[in-house]
């Protein structure tokens, strides 16, 4: 069976992202996205991201979170706690 998806790519073209566009603070960024997404009546969990870590071994982790809360100057994730133990000990987060 060979089946050719190429296709079906959605064009993404909203808007740009330029650095004359946006504020020093990246949570006013995220604030303006996450607004714009809430707005979509078509997008059920909105606060559903996927949030990458450097592990411990020095490689990517990636796992599905679901955002509580965030802030000024940080986030607040609903983590399983044997993953928020691990994210916990990283310290870089993408």
């Amino acid at each position: 069976m060979k089946e050719d998806l190429g296709n079906n790519r959605k064009a993404y073209q909203k808007s740009k992202l330029s650095e004359d566009s946006i504020s020093e603070n990246p949570m006013e960024l995220f604030r303006k996205w996450y607004y714009e997404v809430e707005a979509n009546p078509r997008i059920d969990e909105t606060n559903a991201m996927t949030l990458a870590t450097k592990g411990l071994d020095g490689f990517p982790k990636a796992r599905t979170v679901l955002l509580k809360k965030y802030t000024y100057d940080h986030f607040l994730w609903d983590v399983i706690i044997d993953k928020y133990v691990k994210l916990y000990k990283t310290i870089i987060a993408a």
